[in-house]
């Protein structure tokens, strides 16, 4: 095991999971993902490369930017695949060798016990292309003492998905350009009028699936560090019968109504920058292959989608198909067509991630290749000082998103139910 330091400890009690795997030059994806993660306000991450490889991309530029650093408390843990031994699950321990979400899974629950033998409070479970995002560092630490305050011990936020207004094929870093995102369907849209409509109709339209977000709508969750969770799935935790549920979603697979905290439409969320530009669409389904059409050796069947379209797409080697898909499924609507969608609330602008991450030059085509490329020094206040811009940032957002907040009456998108075998698993 191999754990990195990095300085400024901070009283969230809040710790981060994830399990990645970066393609050559993806490198800055995680830098930005540690540094805005870090700012917010997450006291500890733990990060699980999912490679064999001597040679992962990302684990050399990591440990040169904490290195830029004074030692600290740790707040920053790195693991190699094979390197700690998983505690023994009936459910997805048989899938280790042949499913990722197995392994994340997995790697959430041995985090999970790290994070509360350090004392911890919470742990959120991310993809290395999701952002937590909040206002401000202060609604972070107040988001999740209320949480505990109102006895929580699980609470769903609401992803949204990226829409990337770029066409390079360069490893562009998302967390730093991508600003427009689709908002998650299951949110309270106030009354669902023609143009809300409209704008629904206009996405799910361009798949052939009449999908309105491209991957998952069931959102990411953080679960509270007591005795006796479990993990469900890399979306949810069963959590003892003493604690209560919160969530941001109106989902008609649960029905819980009496856990829907109506005040989480907004903010905190989960930002989805699923596969933002042509490199990360090809790279991820690479990566993939030829994947079965079921997952867990057939117990969850994948239904028609966008994932098995990508994949074929992908598959078949055909640059011109390729770009035609993207442009189908991911680029954006002309300006007046986009206008209208973010005046009806269906898509809404994040700046504050975008803006923090520019104050460290990290550049479309940057490929972050050696530590050359990266900051000489990071301030010591890089986890207070830097998040007050975030701050700033936000204030056009939240008086965009506080335009529709008081009305009262909801109509919602009919979601999209899953099969009774789905649910083991989300």
């Amino acid at each position: 095991m191999r754990k990195e330091c990095i300085s400024e400890p901070c009283a969230s009690g809040v710790a981060l999971v994830t399990t990645l795997l970066l393609p050559e030059g993806g490198a800055h994806v995680l830098l930005s993902f540690v540094r805005w993660h870090l700012a917010i306000g997450f006291e500890r991450l733990y990060l699980f490369f999912d490679d064999f490889c001597p040679k992962i991309v990302g684990w050399d530029e990591l440990k040169e930017m904490l290195k830029s650093i004074k030692d600290g408390e740790i707040r920053v843990e790195c693991y190699r695949r094979g390197e700690i031994d998983w505690k023994r699950n009936e459910k997805f321990s048989p899938f280790v060798d042949t499913e990722v979400q197995a392994r994340q899974v997995l790697n959430a629950e041995y985090a999970y016990v790290q994070a509360m033998t350090a004392g911890l409070r919470w742990l959120l479970h991310l993809d290395i292309d999701e952002a937590f995002y909040v206002s401000s560092r202060s609604e972070f630490v107040r988001h999740f003492a209320q949480l505990d305050a109102d006895n929580i011990g699980h609470c769903t936020y609401a992803n949204h998905e990226g829409v990337p207004e770029y066409t390079t094929h360069e490893t562009i870093d998302y967390f730093a350009h991508v600003t427009l995102f689709r908002v998650n369907h299951l949110c309270p849209q106030g009354d669902m009028n023609a143009n809300i409509q409209e704008s629904f109709a206009y996405w799910k339209q361009r798949t052939r699936h009449s999908q309105f977000l491209l991957c998952y709508d069931n959102g990411k969750s953080a679960v509270r560090l007591v005795q006796g969770s479990s993990a469900i799935s890399v979306h949810a935790w069963n959590i003892p019968s003493n604690l209560k549920y919160r969530t941001a979603l109106t989902d008609a697979r649960k029905l819980e109504f009496d856990s829907i905290d109506y005040n989480l439409r907004f903010e905190p969320c989960i930002l989805h920058y699923v596969v933002c530009g042509l490199f990360w669409l090809e790279t991820k389904y690479k990566v993939l292959g030829h994947f079965d059409n079921a997952w867990f050796g057939g117990a969850l069947p994948i239904a028609p989608s966008f994932h098995l379209d990508a994949r074929d797409i992908v598959l078949s080697n055909d640059p011109l198909a390729l770009h035609s898909f993207y442009n189908a499924h991911v680029a954006p609507p002309p300006p007046h067509i986009l206008n209208k969608h973010i005046e009806a609330g269906v898509c809404r602008r994040y700046f504050a991630i975008s803006t923090f991450l520019k104050q460290f030059a990290l550049s479309a085509e940057s490929t972050l290749s050696s530590s050359s490329a990266l900051p000489q020094s990071i301030s010591t206040s890089f986890a207070t000082k830097e998040v007050h811009n975030v701050e700033k940032n936000a204030d056009n957002e939240i008086s965009q998103q506080s335009q529709v907040k008081n009305n009262d009456k909801f109509n919602f998108e009919r979601a999209w139910i899953l099969s009774t075998a789905a649910q083991q698993f989300l």
